[in-house]
């Protein structure tokens, strides 16, 4: 995948404007490629690095002050957290908090008891402020997550931006102004590990008994529900199926880009190695096999005598039905090709009748396009049109993050809160159409629940609970569906 798709995918929605804009250098890069005059190109390569170092110098004043904003929201946070323990210290934590400087507060409770700890964190969080506590904690934790990424992120696009432009320019910009330009975007990792390590100190200490790996793998998992699913739209699930029928054209592909020799001889000695790769390419792709004997058999369907031979249409029909089962049951070609010859084979074997009447090809395709846009179909068209264009602009995250964030995570919240929406928005809408709608907005939530494993926010592969986020996933989708039907009664 190119990195300014993966750029657009990890970066967070809410600091989109303070990333370094790498399709917009991508195009100062092929302008500068098409001009000759080394003048011209010169001037060209002084605007693209004037541009990339005001890129970076942005960024990296909005990782400082974010940065900063961040260590006095954990300042702040750690004065009520330690008044909630029962602690009590002889300094005071203000906004100049540094956590480079700042020990780990926990560890001066050791001399606590366990039993003592719990007793005393059930005491003062209880309710909502125990909620209130737990959401204040991950949701720092994953701010310094994002800022870390944020970082991580412009650094690489400074570096690949650069290896694009010598390598299409032919210049050494990678030589000379690399390490000048990752320099202003450096960081010290103790910046923002040492306040994470802070925040899952706290969050063991009230949430997990100081289970700390326990604390680790919790906070991990809720900072995977607000980056991981980032990756999973519409589009991606496309590339994805269209992956695994690109193997013979990514074998022709550089026979395909050959130049012609001028040597009407090399042309032919070149046509032929083609043609040998071809035929081999055939032999050896398995897809290609069973599209050939998926094609004999329609074919020989076609042509067998005593099949239906006083009536044509039914061995049409069943010669397209076997057809069709078997392309999909192979997939010798992608799915939703198989499914777009069934209209085409229709018309052009006379397989519709009405009344007994065998219709011809121009009468046939009014009938089955009028049956396959009827009001309902198109309907449901545009929800999954409306509900890819949501995924693709990152609306629907965006949505689903905001639920999450001022609802709560827990199951049964999510599930009443999407059924209510989905409830709302089918009494002012078809109750067709709602459910279509509402689904774009549980598909982030049902992608991170379905995966068995996932890249936590350390990258490293954490296994979850398969029982419960099935569980989640059925309920999801069943009550959106009832919530629907529920509000279509409702309609005003």
């Amino acid at each position: 995948m190119k990195f300014s798709h993966t750029l657009s995918l990890n970066a967070n929605p809410d600091w989109a404007d303070h990333y370094i804009d790498y399709a917009g250098l991508k195009k100062k890069i092929n302008e500068a490629a098409e001009g000759g005059e080394d003048v011209e190109s010169e001037i060209r390569r002084t605007k693209f690095l004037s541009k990339l170092t005001d890129m970076v110098v942005k960024a990296r004043a909005f990782y400082d002050e974010k940065r900063a904003q961040l260590d006095r929201q954990l300042a702040h946070l750690q004065a009520h957290l330690e008044v909630d323990a029962g602690k009590t210290r002889g300094t005071t934590v203000g906004d100049d908090f540094n956590p480079a400087k700042e020990g780990t507060p926990l560890l001066l409770l050791k001399s606590v008891s366990k039993l003592e700890l719990k007793s005393r964190s059930s005491a003062n969080l209880t309710g909502v402020d125990f909620e209130t506590r737990r959401r204040e904690i991950c949701d720092l934790f994953t701010q310094y997550h994002s800022l870390r990424t944020f970082i991580e992120l412009n650094a690489t696009a400074v570096r690949k931006i650069l290896k694009k432009y010598d390598k299409v320019v032919c210049d050494n910009l990678q030589e000379t102004h690399l390490s000048q330009l990752q320099g202003m975007l450096a960081w010290e990792e103790d910046q923002l590990d040492r306040p994470m390590r802070v925040l899952q100190e706290y969050f063991a200490h009230f949430f997990t008994e100081d289970n700390k790996e326990e604390a680790a793998r919790q906070m991990q998992l809720w900072a995977r529900e607000v980056v991981s699913y980032q990756r999973h739209t519409v589009w991606l699930d496309v590339i994805e199926d269209q992956r695994k029928h690109e193997s013979a054209q990514m074998k022709l592909a550089p026979l395909l880009k050959q130049k012609q020799a001028p040597k009407v001889a090399a042309a032919r000695g070149r046509a032929t190695r083609v043609w040998h790769k071809l035929v081999w390419i055939i032999l050896a792709s398995t897809q290609i096999q069973l599209g050939i004997v998926c094609v004999a058999v329609f074919g020989a369907l076609l042509a067998s005598p005593g099949i239906f031979d006083e009536d044509p249409t039914k061995r049409n029909a069943l010669a397209l039905f076997v057809f069709c089962s078997l392309l999909w049951a192979t997939e010798a070609l992608p799915l939703f090709v198989t499914a777009m010859l069934v209209p085409f084979l229709a018309v052009v074997l006379r397989v519709i009748a009405v009344d007994g009447t065998r219709l011809d090809a121009h009468q046939a395709s009014q009938h089955i396009f009028s049956a396959m846009f009827s009001h309902v179909i198109v309907l449901l068209l545009g929800g999954f049109s409306i509900a890819a264009a949501l995924s693709k602009h990152n609306i629907a995250q965006v949505a689903a993050s905001a639920i999450v964030h001022k609802c709560g995570s827990g199951m049964r919240t999510v599930l009443l809160v999407h059924m209510l929406i989905a409830t709302a928005a089918s009494m002012w809408i078809s109750n067709v159409a709602a459910p279509v709608l509402c689904y774009s907005l549980i598909q982030p939530v049902i992608k991170a629940a379905t995966a068995e494993t996932t890249r936590a926010a350390f990258g490293t592969p954490q296994r979850i609970a398969v029982h419960r986020d099935a569980r989640l996933c059925r309920a999801l989708v069943l009550g959106v569906a009832l919530a629907c039907n529920v509000g279509g009664m409702a309609s005003p």
